[in-house]
Formats: structure tokens, sequence, C-alpha cells
């Protein structure tokens, strides 16, 4: 089925997953904080590193150590593994994301999501709140050679989806992912942050996704 935002026909939703449709920035920014005081390196503030891969934030940020691959690999896996006990001991679902995902499918409305989360991540939170099926496709991390703000991951569900960019509507919060969906000609809504863009294709910002879904027309 097609919805209407703003007058444009959209055939597929792309979500981002953290920070859009899971509260997860505390638990990933308390494991990045616990990484850096390991290393005893003044890492990055949170929200400049939101939605981007652990695996390229590490390496920029460990660089002055000159460290071997290994290195950061041990270094990755521990951040990774500590966000995740830090999800795994919260619930990070927003209130209105199940609702609003189940408003989506049952419209026949088609969803993508495409997130920085290793694929451990990513399918812990999509089984946990029994949302994997509301998705026809769901890249992570792994399935991209650049992470966001680099276009790849959009662009490959794009190209797998085999629709129109011009078709497709890509649902985000952080900057580093709207520059990845602008990068990938695609249009770009925020939510939960109030970030915007000047760029044409950053349509609006929106409080969170019972306000966006109430601006979208759907055949009732």
């Amino acid at each position: 089925m097609t919805v209407i935002l703003a007058r444009k026909p959209i055939s597929l939703l792309i979500f981002d997953m953290d920070g859009v449709l899971v509260s997860t920035s505390a638990c990933h920014a308390q494991a990045y904080r616990e990484l850096w005081n390991r290393l005893e390196l003044t890492g990055p503030d949170y929200p400049n590193i939101a939605g981007r891969k652990t695996s390229e934030v590490v390496q920029e940020a460990t660089a002055v150590l000159n460290p071997d691959e290994s290195d950061v690999r041990k270094w990755v896996r521990f951040k990774q593994n500590r966000a995740r006990d830090l999800i795994e001991s919260t619930d990070i679902c927003f209130p209105d994301t199940l609702e609003s995902l189940e408003r989506l499918s049952a419209h026949d409305v088609k969803l993508a999501l495409g997130t920085a989360a290793s694929p451990e991540t990513a399918f812990y939170i999509l089984d946990r709140y029994q949302i994997r099926d509301h998705f026809s496709i769901v890249l992570t991390a792994k399935d991209v050679n650049r992470g966001k703000p680099a276009p790849d991951i959009y662009r490959a569900i794009v190209e797998r989806q085999n629709i129109a960019p011009d078709m497709c509507l890509v649902v985000e919060d952080s900057y580093s992912g709207i520059e990845a969906a602008i990068s990938a000609g695609l249009p770009v809504v925020s939510v939960r942050t109030r970030i915007e863009s000047n760029n044409p294709a950053f349509l609006a910002s929106y409080a969170d996704l019972s306000e966006l879904l109430s601006t979208l027309q759907m055949a009732l």
C-alpha cells in the first residue's frame, strides 16, 4: 500500500532502530564511557557519534593508541557486549512503537529497518518485542562496508526492495542518519529529537511515531 505525506506518495517506510523504535541511547553512551575509561581516553560525546557503527567509532577514537586490528576488535566486542547487557536489563521500547508498527502493518504499508547495531543486538531487540515480522528487510552494521553517515545501508535497502528512491521515506533521529538518507537520495524525517536539516530532502520533524502516523494518509 502507498501512503501519503505532505502530498508525497510513499511505498516504503525505512526505520532506523536506536532512538526511533527503542530508547537505547543511555545504554550505548554508558558502554562507550566504560570503554574510554578503561583505555584512559577522552572519547567523543555520544550525541556526536549516535547512529554510527561501533567499529568505526572505536577505530577513530583509539587511533592515538596505535592499536593493531586485534585490539580494535577486542574493544568493539567489549562495547557491544556491555551495551547489550544494559539493554537486556532495561525496558527500552518507546510507548508508541508497538502500536505504530501494528497499525502500519495492518494497512499493508511496506516497512524496512536499517540500523548501525550489530546483528546480535538488532535481532535480540526485534525478537524481544516480537516486531521482526513487521519488516520486509532488516540490514545491520555487518551488511555494509561503511556505516552512517555514509549512504550504504539505505542504498542497499532501496536496491534490494527495488523501489524508486523518491517513493521511500526514512525515519531517523540522528544527524548521521539524516545525512546518510540524504546522501542516498532519500526523503527523510526525524522523530523524538527535533533534529532538522535545511536540505530539501528533509521533510519534517515529529515528536514521536504517533505524531508522524497522524500526518500519514492511510486508507481505513
